[in-house]
């Protein structure tokens, strides 16, 4: 139904965007794929698309960097929002442990103060947690049957 033929540069944009979306795939494909979905593994897979997505600031194609800032900027809405429970979990996990946080935030924030200061808040959460879960187990209780 359509009266003309996609341009070379059209067909060229087209095959830039299947390229970069083939993260979005393979996140995709990891999330639906798992029988036991668990924060810990999203947490690696939400930082590669945030990393992906900074990457393409950086592309060549303007109509690319584009959609990137754009989709930066409703990532980032979320992202305030649950990436220290998601990394929390990640480091909880026994394979994983601050290795998670720290690699992907240093690809993420690149400068070393921002990344560092992003790790030392989510450790202070971490810390602050398990402070108040052991405040609470250490008091004696009454045990009612």
């Amino acid at each position: 139904m359509f009266k003309h033929a996609p341009s070379i540069e059209e067909w060229k944009n087209v095959e830039v965007i299947m390229e970069c979306f083939e993260v979005f795939y393979d996140v995709t494909e990891n999330f639906s794929g798992s029988k036991c979905p668990t924060a810990n593994i999203y947490f690696n897979d939400i930082c590669t698309i945030y990393f992906a997505l900074k990457e393409w600031l950086h592309n060549p194609y303007p109509f690319l960097v584009s959609m990137a800032v754009k989709m930066i900027e409703n990532f980032e809405k979320y992202w305030k929002i649950t990436n220290i429970a998601l990394a929390i979990a990640s480091i909880l996990n026994s394979c994983c442990k601050m290795k998670s946080v720290n690699y992907f935030f240093n690809l993420i924030y690149g400068a070393e103060f921002e990344c560092e200061l992003k790790i030392n808040g989510i450790s202070n959460v971490l810390r602050s947690l398990y402070n108040e879960y052991a405040v609470c187990h250490s008091q004696p209780r009454d045990f009612f049957f």
